[in-house]
This record gives C-alpha cells, structure tokens and sequence, in this order.
C-alpha cells in the first residue's frame, strides 16, 4: 500500500510538472514559433540558390535548421526582453516601445545574420527572385519574416494569457 502511494506521489509530480511546462509562455513561444517559421522557411525555399532543385528530404532538413535557428533567436530575444523587464509575462503589459524593441532586436539579429551566411561564410545564396534591400543585399523575406511571425506569436501569446 505505501509503494502505491509514493508511486501516486510521484505521479502527481509528474503531472504538476507537465501542467506547469504545458501552460508556460515558454512553452507556447517555442512551438507557435516553431510551427510559423518552419511553414515561412518552406515556402521560402525556392527563393534561395538551389532550394528548388535538390532533393526533396535535404531541403527539408534544411529548413528545419533553419527553424532551429529562428527559435533559438526568438527564445533568446524574449529572455532578454523578460530580463529587461524583469518578467516573463512582460509581453501582457505590452506598450508600443516594448513592442519595436523585441521588433528591431529581431530585424537586427536578421541583418547580421543574414549578411554573414551569404557574404562571409558563403552558407546559402538567394535565388535571383528573391527581392532584396538594394544597400545591404538582404533578402526582403527573412525580414518579412521577422515582423510577421513574431508579431503574430506575440498577440497569441497575450490572447493566451488573458485567459488563463
């Protein structure tokens, strides 16, 4: 009888520990990023030098790394906004300078990391119809991208949080 019970404790733990990850903001950042960026790097894709004519599987492991990428850069810029802001739930309270700063934080991350995969490490091109910024040879899309989807992520994230 007590080996159930401590198996039933151990359980509930369980259970407490899940609920908490589940309904974190964490959580939810990480897969409706996840989800946005991996559907955005997708049909993107034929955008880019080549994309259009390897294998199907390669391209596909291509985009998920991408994807990788695009989640850890969101969940490194939300961590920073909370550390700023000195809460995890600093997107509840959202005022339009909040909002332009993990913006731009994001746009700006794009720029650098855009320019050094095609012009200094030379890890992928842009197709020809890809539009870029005419200075800077920036793909257009990536920073499409980096307004849109966290946009998006974000009014979720608040939607989500006034109802819990």
């Amino acid at each position: 009888m007590y080996a159930f019970r401590q198996e039933k404790k151990g359980a509930d733990g369980l259970k407490r520990l899940l609920s908490v990850t589940v309904n974190s903001p964490e959580f939810s950042l990480v897969l409706y990023t996840f989800f946005y960026h991996f559907a955005w790097e997708i049909l993107q894709a034929p955008l880019f030098e080549n994309m259009g004519t390897i294998d199907h599987w390669k391209g596909t492991q291509i985009c998920l790394r991408a994807t990788i990428g695009d989640v850890l850069m969101t969940i490194f810029i939300f961590g920073a906004m909370g550390l700023l802001y000195r809460s995890r739930f600093w997107y509840l309270e959202l005022t339009a300078g909040k909002y332009l700063l993990y913006i731009a934080l994001g746009e700006g991350m794009t720029l650098v990391f855009e320019w050094l995969a095609t012009a200094r490490w030379d890890r992928w091109q842009y197709d020809q119809s890809m539009p870029v910024l005419p200075l800077l040879g920036t793909g257009l899309l990536p920073l499409l991208q980096w307004l849109i989807i966290p946009s998006v992520v974000l009014w979720q994230l608040r939607k989500q949080g006034r109802v819990a």
